[in-house]
């Protein structure tokens, strides 16, 4: 597995290339300051995964993220910033961002982020998702309840799971499904939600307070 890390502080990369070296042994990672060297990495390797820092020398990297994620639809991009900004959170994952972890989340939460984001999950910083909900206090519209009326059962107990940061396969162990049920259900939730990805998703149900 290739792991992109772009963070222009040299403490921060490698600090957290230490974790990455224990989560994933066999890993290859890569490093980058600011986004011309990110480009060049992204276009000589293949990035499984870019660790993005929100704010590079250049500015913030929405542009970058949005680039990235239409260039390279198999790579997986875990925002990690200072920010506790929850429009930039809505942004981010907007853009299809897997992760939006805070540099003050700490080294057990960013392990935890990356393993999710490495088997498929989604993961925003907790004290973020209290933020989104209080920000959003008043619930959803009367057209976003009536997507989630359109859910069944199931697939609302999938997407409970999708927004506690689980992976297909952890979801289908813990509901008995198989992997490619898991797919169809969660590909159906994306149509009745009208959403393009999982990150998405999980804001749509905090948005609306689903599952409050």
């Amino acid at each position: 597995m290739n792991i992109l890390i772009a963070d222009d502080h040299e403490l921060i990369r490698e600090g957290i290339r230490q974790s990455l070296q224990n989560l994933i042994p066999d890993g290859v990672i890569f490093e980058a300051e600011d986004e011309q060297q990110v480009q060049t990495v992204l276009q000589s390797e293949r990035i499984d995964v870019l660790l993005l820092d929100l704010v590079l020398p250049n500015g913030k990297s929405f542009k970058l993220l949005e680039n990235a994620i239409v260039e390279y639809p198999e790579m997986k991009v875990a925002m990690l910033t200072a920010s506790e900004d929850v429009n930039d959170v809505r942004k981010c994952m907007g853009f299809g961002a897997s992760a939006f972890i805070t540099k003050t989340s700490g080294k057990t939460n960013l392990v935890n982020a990356l393993r999710l984001v490495i088997e498929g999950g989604v993961f925003i910083s907790p004290d973020l998702i209290d933020k989104i909900n209080e920000s959003q206090a008043d619930g959803g519209s009367n057209d976003d309840n009536k997507k989630i009326d359109s859910l069944t059962n199931r697939q609302k107990e999938v997407l409970e799971l999708v927004c506690k940061g689980s992976s297909n396969k952890e979801i289908a162990n813990l509901l008995g499904l198989s992997d490619n049920t898991v797919k169809i259900h969660v590909t159906a939730i994306l149509k009745s939600l009208d959403v393009s990805n999982r990150t998405q998703a999980v804001l749509f149900a905090n948005k609306t307070g689903l599952f409050e």
